[in-house]
């Protein structure tokens, strides 16, 4: 059985995060090569209801379509190296 991720899954999480948590986050994300960057900050915006993925952008200081791209590689809908 193949599940693939969706923006629109809905989950009981609550944010914004504490701005400690917010700092964390940040911290890891920017110790991250690029793909992995694209794969956190995908699966962060996942987590959250509609508005997550805005709010992840606001966090980690990175776009909206490095969120879409991470999505689709975490699918397995485009292939990058490393």
């Amino acid at each position: 059985m193949s599940t693939k991720l969706s923006q629109n899954a809905v989950r009981d999480i609550e944010y914004p995060y504490p701005e400690s948590i917010e700092l964390m986050m940040k911290k890891v994300y920017d110790g991250l090569s690029e793909k992995e960057k694209r794969s956190y900050a995908a699966i962060e915006a996942l987590k959250l209801p509609y508005g997550g993925k805005q709010y992840v952008c606001e966090v980690l200081e990175c776009a909206a379509k490095t969120i879409d791209r991470g999505i689709r590689e975490l699918n397995g809908e485009e292939s990058t190296p490393g």
